[in-house]
């Protein structure tokens, strides 16, 4: 009677432990998808597998947090979304010169 419930438990140890591996994996999923939004379901569709792509979106979240971002004041903001809306419009029609003007709005 010892040997089947020690069996009983260890499976159920081993069931709670898979349980408990699937519901973190779950939830860390979530929290990239709400993070990245459509950039996740993006990053899946290119990659094809959901822990390469997962691990790609990791990734980015590092490299960020090794950068120093400084929120722009309202006025600048709204200056750059007018120019980028500008150099969005133009690039249909110029797309080099589009680019190159994205290139030095970006590095200001």
């Amino acid at each position: 009677m010892g040997t089947v419930i020690t069996i009983i438990v260890i499976v159920l140890v081993v069931l709670v432990a898979a349980a408990a591996l699937y519901a973190y994996q779950r939830r860390k999923s979530g929290q990239l998808q709400q993070r990245f939004g459509p950039e996740y379901e993006r990053s899946l569709e290119q990659s094809g597998d959901r822990r390469s792509a997962e691990r790609d979106l990791r990734q980015r979240e590092q490299r960020r947090a090794k950068l120093e971002v400084h929120p722009l004041s309202g006025e600048s903001a709204e200056r750059y979304k007018v120019e980028w809306a500008t150099l969005q419009q133009g690039f249909v029609d110029a797309p080099a010169d589009a680019v190159e003007q994205a290139d030095r709005l970006v590095l200001r």
